[in-house]
Formats: C-alpha cells, structure tokens, sequence
C-alpha cells in the first residue's frame, strides 16, 4: 500500500466523564445526525454531512480533521496528533453544529461544539489500516493509551527518500515562533488556527524553510513619468506597505526637462530625474506615518542578511494582462514572494534573522482602485506635499478670488502635443472642452483659470488666438494661468513637474472643473477635490464615459 499511518495520542481524559460520556453516547447512538460546519472565514465554506448514528458522525468529524492534515502535509508517512489538535480544530471552526433526531420528539435537537467535543472524548475511533474498516472502542473498554490509526493514501512519488530527524512531530518550536505571522506568510497552505499552524512546522514547515515570524519588509519602487502618475505610484505603494506593517525605501522622482530633448514620438520633453523632496513633504510624511506604524527609510539594510528579490515583471505582466489586485490581494502575492526568497536560507539555518527587500518595479496600474476605496483613503491622508509648491498655489488663488471677487471656474485644457499619440489627431479637442464648459454654465463673465502645457510652449500670438476662441464661444471672457500671477523669477525657480503641481492644488478648490478623465491629472483633481468636500456634480469630463480608475470617488464616498 503506498501511504503512511496517521496516529492518535491519548491525552489525559478523566475516566469517570469519559465513562459518562460514552453511556450517553450509546444510548442515542442509532439517532440519525447531521453535522452543519463552516470550515473557514469565507461563508462558501458552509457544508452539512448527515450520519445514521451519531458515533459515526463524530468519526466523520474526526476525519474532516485527517483529511485536513493530510493536505497540509502530503510527504509525511506518518502523523501524529492528539484529543487536543483535535480540540483546537474544531474551536478555530467559524460554525459547527449537529442536528440529532430524537424519536420521542419526532424531531431533531440542536447541539453545538461542547457536546460534539464531549462526544469525540467519549469514544475513540480505530481504523485497520490493511483493510480500512472502522471501529468504535470505548475508552473504558480499551483502558490502554488508545491509538487512533488511520490509512493515509499518498501521492505517488511523493514522501521522503530519508527518515525524518528524531524532532519531527515532537512538538517543539522555535524561538519566537507565531502562528499568526506563519499563516501570513503562507497563504498556501489555506490554514487560520494555530493549532494547524503549529502541527503543519513541526511536520513539514521547518524542513521547507517556511518563514515563522515577522521577516522586516523593505518594498521600493520607481514612479512612472508624469507627475500624476508618480502621485498615484506613491500613493499605491504607502497602502500597500502600510497594510503590511513594512518599510517604504522613499523613491526618486521625475520631472520634464527642455535639456533632455524632445521626443518627436511622443511629443513631450524627456524626463530627468529630481529629489522626491521637490514634489513632496518627505520628512513631514515620514513623521505622519511613524505614528501609524510605516516607515520610510533612504536605503533598505544590505546583504547578506537582507534578501533581495523583485516582483517588477509580475507586475508588467499584470498591467499587461489589464489585471489588477486589492490592497489584500497585493500583500499576499508579496508574502507569498518573501515565502519564496527566504525559504532557501531557512531550510539550511531556521533560526537566521532575515529581512527582505521587494524591489516593486512601476506600480501604477497594479491596485484595482474602486475596490480599495478604505486604503486609498488612507494613504492620501498622508501624502504631504511641497510647501513651495504649495505656497504659490495659494498665491494663485488668493489672486483669482481678488479678481473675481467670488469663486473661480478651473478648466484642465490637455490639448498638449504630447496627448496626440493618446487620442485621435484629427479631432478638434478644443471644441470638446468648449461644449462641455457651456454645458457646465461657463460663460463670458466667469474667473476662468485653465491649466495646460501649451503655456511653457506657444507662442504668444496662439495663446491669444485660444482666448479669442474661448471668448466668441461665451465660455472665457478673460484666460487665467500660472504666468499672470506668479512671479517670473518664481516660475524660473520650479521645474515643470512642480509647476503642474501648482495647477493641480489650484484646481482643485475651484467651484467647477473641465477636465478629460483619460488623463490622470484631471482624474487626480476630481478625487482631490472629492476631499476637500465638493460633490461629484461639479466635475465635468468631455471623455464622460472613460476613467482610468472608476467613476466613483477613490478618496471618498461619492457626494450629490
């Protein structure tokens, strides 16, 4: 027979109850019963398993217990569990019941989890393992240390080719073993007691070098070109590692640089890379997420003793795939990954403090947002930025609210060169904007302020042919930007990146906003000003039916 045995050890049991247990147990044991049980945290789980007698219900329970040992350690010939294992298996159950029929009644009563406990003490089931059959013995009547004996089939080509050590099965553990961190990060195995945690490492966790404890996680990470899009990258990876109580290596930033050249294919300037600093309030966003458990370092640890792996092609093929992960999903498939990196060094030296570094690649498109609204929420809380930035932000609006007396209108004009490769060349994206800002109420008499690219490039003699456009159209009378309000030497101080960050605080106080929600910027403006309190019906998009998140708030409930 290919397979092992798998054994019970009495624990101590009074004799007495267990006499009272087993008297009990054979004056109903020809009452029909059904076993109702939920075997894990998804309700999916949920099944019912009816018996003619209620001692061969309690040897159905016993071997849903097997069954589940035996998946959890397919190579093992041999196990050994006792009445206690058992106990904690059936405790760590989210639901378990039994309905036995009672024939005085003509009805079935209702037992929960102490009598089915009382029940498994009270008689303990033997099965031959060359035959298979099962008997029911008494305890009383065994007055030995019973075994509980089982036939475990196994897989073929499965097990181990040498003995295993003298310390398998003993119980022992290591120092600082937690069953909580051993189920996180080894979602495979599909256990949540400990119990199953503890039996699964003494028997075969600690040979395949399963992680047992918290392991120090260092995720890193390179944001993508375009300022809203790095916002999004950080933004991500802070709810990530946040929900995982890691570490977040702080990343580089990236700005739009004339130095660089000009891409003819994609009709923008090349990227150079910047201090995050520029973009963001590092250090008041360190001291924001230390209090909540997150910590931001310059530079990971280095080897030997920190891990180094990468989840960047995952992560492509992922946005490849048009696939996304919750914030959960995202850690598991990163736990699973440190499973993956540190196993080889634990299964040679089990008791090595280990740390690990995930280098994330481009996260940008891996967390399906809509799903993740309590994450995103949490993170963006956080996200501190620039106080230079943020100073000439509110110097423009303090500006349009002394020019317009009231509030102001914000239009997100991306109509730049480089949106050509993105949508159709031949269509007049100005014309969009115009119809949807005379759909929003603009008009004439409005405090319009428009952000777009085209000011760092066009010529003064364009910029005056779009005004003029606006105007006749009766949706801008006077077109506000960046360079009638702030300070020349203030504009040469930022570079192009801050200079759109400016923009994007701008907008989003404004009363009403036009943006095209395939860009990330307006998209990020419309959830910035879900923030700040203004309800969804004052954002307006000439792309209604497209958005590169959802179109419900990331950041907040949506708001009439």
């Amino acid at each position: 027979m290919v397979g092992g045995i798998m054994t019970f050890r009495k624990s101590r049991l009074d004799k007495e109850g267990a006499l009272t247990s087993m008297l009990g147990l054979m004056q109903g044991d020809r009452a029909h019963t059904i076993l109702l049980m939920q075997t894990g945290p998804d309700k999916r789980s949920r099944t019912f398993m009816d018996y003619e007698t209620v001692t061969l219900a309690m040897d159905g329970l016993c071997s849903t217990f097997e069954r589940k040992l035996k998946e959890l350690n397919p190579n093992l010939r041999s196990i050994t569990y006792d009445i206690g294992d058992l106990y904690s298996y059936i405790d760590q159950m989210p639901d378990l019941s039994a309905l036995v029929f009672d024939p005085q009644l003509a009805a079935y009563i209702p037992y929960g989890k102490d009598w089915l406990e009382m029940k498994r003490a009270g008689a303990i089931t033997v099965a031959v393992a060359a035959t298979g059959l099962l008997t029911v013995l008494s305890l009383v009547t065994l007055n030995t240390a019973a075994l509980h004996t089982v036939a475990a089939r196994g897989r073929p080509g499965q097990g181990r080719s040498a003995p295993l050590p003298a310390a398998a099965g003993d119980g022992s553990l290591p120092s600082g073993f937690s069953w909580q961190d051993y189920v996180y990060f080894n979602p495979d195995l599909n256990i949540s007691s400990e119990a199953l945690a503890r039996f699964h490492y003494t028997h075969t966790g600690r040979y395949e070098g399963r992680p047992y404890r918290r392991i120090p996680l260092y995720l890193s990470y390179n944001p993508v070109w375009g300022l809203c899009n790095q916002l999004w990258d950080h933004i991500h990876m802070v709810a990530v590692a946040a929900h995982m109580n890691a570490s977040l290596v702080k990343s580089v930033a990236y700005t739009r640089e004339p130095a660089a050249g000009f891409s003819q294919k994609f009709g923008t300037f090349g990227f150079v890379q910047i201090p995050l600093e520029s973009l963001l309030d590092v250090e008041r966003m360190r001291a924001y997420w230390a209090k909540r458990g997150l910590v931001i370092v310059e530079e990971p640890p280095g080897p030997p003793q920190c891990l180094t792996g990468s989840m960047a092609k995952q992560l492509n093929k992922l946005a490849s795939d048009k696939q996304h992960w919750t914030v959960p999903e995202a850690a598991q498939h990163i736990a699973v990954k440190v499973g993956q990196l540190v196993r080889p060094v634990l299964r040679r030296d089990p008791g090595l403090d280990l740390c690990a570094q995930l280098y994330m690649g481009n996260p940008l498109f891996f967390i399906h947002q809509r799903r993740s609204l309590p994450f995103m929420n949490m993170a963006v809380q956080g996200l501190f930025y620039n106080s230079t930035v943020e100073q000439a932000a509110q110097a423009i609006r303090s500006g349009l609210v002394r020019k317009a007396g009231t509030g102001f209108q914000g239009v997100h004009l991306r109509i730049e060169r480089d949106w050509g490769w993105f949508v159709d060349h031949k269509q007049d994206l100005l014309g969009c904007f115009i119809a949807v800002m005379q759909t929003a109420g603009f008009s004439n008499s409005s405090a319009c302020y428009v952000a777009s690219g085209i000011f760092g490039y066009e010529s003064e003699a364009a910029i005056q042919a779009l005004e003029g456009r606006l105007s006749r159209e009766g949706v801008c009378g006077s077109l506000l930007h960046q360079q009638l309000f702030l300070a020349p030497e203030v504009i040469a101080g930022l570079h192009l990146e801050q200079r759109a960050l400016v923009d994007l605080l701008v907008l989003s106080r404004a009363g009403k906003l036009v943006g095209d929600t395939r860009s990330t910027f307006s998209q990020f403006a419309r959830e910035l000003r879900a923030l700040h309190g203004l309800p969804k019906h004052t954002f307006f998009s000439v792309t209604p039916g497209y958005s590169l998140g959802s179109d419900y708030r990331i950041f907040t409930p949506d708001k009439a």
